[in-house]
């Protein structure tokens, strides 16, 4: 070299990234159902916002101000009057669901739009029978991964600041007050937290609590099951005078505690359940206030056309998948970087098993000089790479988190082999995949990324094999299988080791990213740093960008004239 060359890079690039999507990694999506990929990579994809304006079945609009007999406040049955609201159409709430504006260990109420067809919508709103919206007490984990505290009756009367709090304002009709009885239908979560159940909320009225409710039917913490909705009685009003306007208040006690409608009725015998005889109850015939009847009210998704100050389609509400979502970006701008002239870029998704890319095909393999040529290889890279990146933004979360086996996938999809059957037991031969193709190269370095934001609670079959760990334990030199990790007696970590070793002698750098404050931070370090590689921790998703730059300035120096 002469003294005019440019450092640039010292070969070309075979990089794996191993993304774990188990379901921790879409705990704090904020709305779900309020978007969906469709097929398209993010930010296309199809959003679910709330209609405007909110109309009665009658046609008229329920931010009106009331006038019988064009918006009376409320709707009949049978000779009985029901005040109704659908839980989403609130006038306001506390604290803001927006990860920079709060506390991550405080929860907080926020709409969701994957309600069955048995969930209660608007009648102009109802849309797909599967995004029917209701109102859920969110997340169900924290950012450290640990469960979010549930909230008692003490916390709402000592420090009601960290209670999240619906209030829906209300008024009476002009010709009836009295006594109003207040229903709501909800549905519980399944775990139990601070003694609190997951079927618990807190009600009051004018901003003072008055009572609590804790027989919701318990369900799912992220879907609204249809046969589990059950109407509630909460209370009663004591006596309203006509025309007067109130608030109710909805505090979240239990963690995913779920509302869908809100009833007032004058008539104590009367359940909003017999209502039709559909178990929904009336229509929504309330008059509404407050963010319900603002059209800048992000539920609503509408934008500057409309005066709104930003656009709400690119809110959290109907963007966010979080942290995979943030994984997901992160990953593609790494891949940005790459030169699909030198370089080529595969993918591995892992939660209870791993598998290269989303589908058995070849859309997660290495791409693209050795699997389809040179020629096809000179465009950008969201050409070059553009199967890849679809599997990438395709991933969802669910499962448990096999980082093993994810390892085992990611030294795979890095190597070129053909061998057909191999045998298992030996630990030579477990990259001899059945004949199937891969597209590393052996003059370029081997990189694999994996990225987990929790601790590994699963392994592949193999490392229970006891001829097999025998085996490994005699190739890489060890008395037994269980001294991989010798710091505990869990074989799903020495199975995690094993596959470092294997990384090692394959000639693959490992980078492990551990996002959130639940990852085995000694565990993934070691496993790094025995092939040469590093390992960092990002307290936050917003750290992913950088930490993934920092990969690539550590991996990237082509010497080039």
């Amino acid at each position: 070299m002469g003294s005019d060359a440019l450092a640039e890079s010292v070969n070309s690039l075979d990089v794996a990234v191993v993304l774990d999507d188990s379901g921790s990694m879409g705990y704090d999506t904020i709305c779900h159902g309020c978007y969906e990929q469709a097929g398209e990579i993010f930010p296309e994809g199809d959003r679910y916002p709330l209609t405007w304006p909110p109309l009665a079945s009658s046609g008229h609009e329920l931010c009106d101000t009331l006038s019988s007999p064009d918006h009376p406040g409320f709707s009949e049955y049978d000779g009985e009057r029901y005040i109704t609201i659908e839980a989403e159409h609130y006038s306001s709430y506390q604290p803001d669901y927006h990860g920079a504006y709060r506390d991550r260990s405080i929860s907080y109420w926020v709409i969701q739009r994957n309600g069955g067809s048995n969930t209660s919508a608007n009648s102009v709103d109802t849309g797909s029978s599967s995004h029917r919206p209701y109102m859920r007490h969110n997340p169900w984990i924290n950012y450290a991964g640990a469960p979010i505290t549930a909230r008692t009756w003490n916390d709402l009367t000592t420090n009601p600041g960290i209670v999240p709090r619906l209030d829906y304002q209300f008024q009476v009709p002009l010709d009836q007050g009295g006594i109003y009885y207040i229903w709501v239908r909800g549905m519980g979560g399944t775990q139990t937290e601070n003694g609190v159940s997951p079927s618990t909320i807190y009600w009051g009225l004018n901003g003072t609590p008055v009572g609590s409710e804790d027989d919701f039917l318990e369900a799912s913490r992220t879907s609204a099951y249809n046969t589990y909705w059950r109407w509630e009685r909460l209370g009663n009003t004591g006596n309203l005078a006509p025309g007067s306007l109130h608030t109710l208040n909805i505090w979240a006690g239990g963690i995913a505690v779920k509302i869908d409608k809100i009833v007032l009725t004058t008539n104590s015998n009367v359940s909003p359940a017999i209502f039709n005889g559909d178990n929904i109850g009336p229509e929504e015939s309330g008059r509404l206030f407050g963010l319900a009847c603002n059209i800048c009210s992000v539920p609503y998704g509408r934008g500057p056309a409309d005066g709104c100050a930003q656009d709400n389609q690119n809110d959290d509400i109907f963007v966010d998948e979080q942290p995979l979502r943030a994984a997901k970006e992160a990953i593609k701008g790494f891949a940005s970087k790459l030169d699909p002239r030198y370089d080529q870029f595969g993918f591995v998704r892992y939660d209870s098993s791993a598998s290269i890319g989303l589908d058995g095909d070849d859309d997660g393999e290495l791409h693209c000089l050795v699997l389809e040529g040179q020629d096809a290889c000179e465009d950008e890279y969201e050409l070059a790479f553009e199967d890849v990146l679809d599997d990438v933004s395709n991933a969802d979360d669910s499962g448990t988190t096999n980082i093993p086996d994810a390892m085992w996938d990611g030294i795979r999809v890095l190597m070129f082999r053909t061998e057909d059957a191999p045998d298992i037991t030996d630990p030579d031969n477990l990259y001899k995949d059945n004949g199937h193709q891969h597209y590393g190269r052996p003059q370029a370095n081997h990189i694999m990324v994996l990225l987990t934001d929790g601790v590994v609670n699963e392994r592949p079959n193999k490392c229970d094999n006891s001829t097999f760990r025998a085996a490994a334990a005699d190739k890489y030199g060890k008395d037994s299988f269980a001294d991989f990790w010798p710091d505990t007696s869990d074989t799903d970590q020495d199975c995690l080791m094993f596959f470092a070793y294997a990384a090692r002698s394959n000639l693959v750098t490992l980078y492990t990213i551990g996002l959130g404050d639940s990852v085995d931070e000694e565990l993934l370090e070691a496993a790094a740093e025995l092939t040469g590689g590093a390992f960092y921790i990002a307290p936050d998703r917003d750290d992913l960008d950088d930490i993934f730059s920092d990969i690539f300035d550590r991996i990237y120096v082509r010497l080039v004239r």
